[in-house]
């Protein structure tokens, strides 16, 4: 320890490198060169905090990355070996505290030179703090879950949470020309958020939490104009999204398909689904409300409008569909095919006057293939499968949507007119 120490030392005073990580190299051999096989975790972990105290004070006056990476690996080889030859469960608040020491340590090497110092010079080093946290978050997990239970790891993930709100926090309020420091801070305090929901929630209830994070990280990064975070949303998005629809239908609600019924009754968890369903849309329909700030962050804020809004089209489709398939199948099996018919057809109108409202031939193009479709659908499926009585009702009310329909190409025909009319060329 002592000449681990003086090359420590003897590095700052010489401005040499080398010296560190060569004493330190030596320091985090000696333990392994010395065992005799036998434990003694509190002189083993006590020397290696001791060890690391030395590079976390060299960070305070050099930025020498090369010696955090070194402390880094060898801290968590020693620790990992130590872990796999003499942990057990008797030993988990010892092995607890010391744990979350080192990953203390490596959560903060990084920083400190940066915080302690008002020289504007660029935070380095910053990617050795995620595997850092995944490495602590493991051995948490599993010394958690055999010493309590799953839900106990939440504690763990809240705090780093914090951790990392906190030194975010600290960052912006120090320096705001460190914004890439800041985001990352933002960006792992919300990653452990993220894990804490399926720690801490389950079955449907994880796509509930997941659709308000992405919504959260979407704001973040239209104020903080940062396309990490604005990954990060896409990201969690589409997973909240494709749980929703290949995993909590079949798995939580019990669809069953291509019947398209709910094994379990259409009243069974009615309410569970639809604040489901009602939170992945209105996370869709709000993050399009968003966009709508003329924030230049490197990419096409039209093109992913609309995005958005063909992801909140096509989800709020198959949604209506498969809850007017499910509830004509328990109460009124007959009258399933026109109902269909009919939503597809009202459907389409919507569309339609949306498209009209916002001047927008896309949506008015696709509103048109819909009622295509419901046509023929009308014609060759219900015709064979509806009773009288319905296939007149489907075929009244498809009437009147296509008169709705052609009322309103000739009520808005001059805005649809009016781009192409902007365009001609004058004099």
């Amino acid at each position: 320890a002592l000449v681990t120490a003086l090359a420590g030392v003897l590095s700052l005073i010489y401005d040499t490198k080398w010296l560190a990580v060569l004493g330190l190299v030596g320091g985090f051999v000696t333990p392994v060169i010395l065992s005799t096989g036998k434990d003694n975790q509190v002189a083993l972990m006590t020397y290696m905090m001791i060890l690391n105290s030395g590079i976390l004070s060299i960070a305070f006056f050099k930025q020498w990355r090369l010696l955090n990476y070194l402390g880094f690996l060898l801290t968590w080889l020693l620790f990992t070996g130590w872990y796999a030859n003499h942990y057990v469960e008797q030993k988990f608040w010892k092995t607890t505290v010391f744990l979350n020491i080192f990953f203390l340590t490596y959560a903060f090497v990084p920083f400190v030179y940066h915080l302690l110092k008002e020289h504007g010079k660029q935070l380095r080093g910053i990617e050795l703090t995620m595997p850092n946290a995944f490495i602590a978050f493991g051995y948490s997990f599993a010394m958690i879950k055999g010493h309590y239970s799953v839900e106990f790891v939440s504690i763990v993930t809240l705090i780093y949470a914090a951790i990392f709100l906190w030194m975010a926090r600290f960052i912006f309020e120090r320096d705001h020309e460190q914004l890439g420091a800041f985001v990352m801070m933002i960006a792992k305090a919300t990653l452990f958020l993220v894990l804490t929901v399926p720690i801490l929630f389950s079955k449907h209830w994880i796509t509930f939490f997941w659709a308000i994070q992405a919504l959260a990280l979407l704001w973040s990064s239209l104020k903080l104009q940062n396309q990490w975070l604005y990954g990060s949303f896409a990201i969690l998005l589409v997973l909240s999204i494709l749980k929703f629809l290949f995993y909590d239908y079949s798995e939580i609600f019990r669809l069953q398909l291509p019947d398209i019924y709910y094994r379990s009754g259409y009243t069974r968890l009615f309410l569970e689904r639809f604040i489901t369903s009602a939170s992945v849309l209105a996370s869709v329909f709000l993050s399009l409300v968003l966009k709508k700030s003329k924030v230049d962050m490197g990419f096409s804020r039209d093109k992913d409008r609309a995005v958005l809004w063909g992801v909140l089209i096509v989800m709020l489709f198959l949604v209506l569909n498969i809850e007017i398939k499910a509830f004509f199948h328990d109460y009124a099996s007959q009258a399933g095919f026109a109902a269909i018919s009919v939503l597809w057809a009202a459907f389409s109108i919507v569309l339609m006057m949306f498209g009209f409202l916002k001047t927008r031939s896309s949506l008015r193009i696709c509103a048109i293939g819909i009622f295509g479709v419901t046509l023929i659908k009308v014609f060759f499926v219900d015709m064979a499968n509806v009773s009288t009585p319905y296939r007149v009702v489907s075929f009244m009310i498809l009437g009147l949507m296509l008169i709705a329909a052609s009322y309103l190409y000739h009520r808005f025909k001059d805005r649809i007119l009016a781009p192409s009319l902007k365009e001609e060329p004058t004099g």
